[in-house]
């Protein structure tokens, strides 16, 4: 398991997608932070 984990690749993403991801993520974040689901 240790020379699949060396030799892994991470998937290419879409940027558009990516930065999508990034802004929910942030936006969960920040209501996660105020102590709301």
């Amino acid at each position: 398991w240790k020379k699949a984990l060396e030799d892994y690749v991470e998937p290419a993403m879409d940027i558009a997608v990516r930065e999508e991801l990034e802004a929910y993520v942030a936006r969960r974040k920040e209501a996660i932070g105020q102590g709301e689901p």
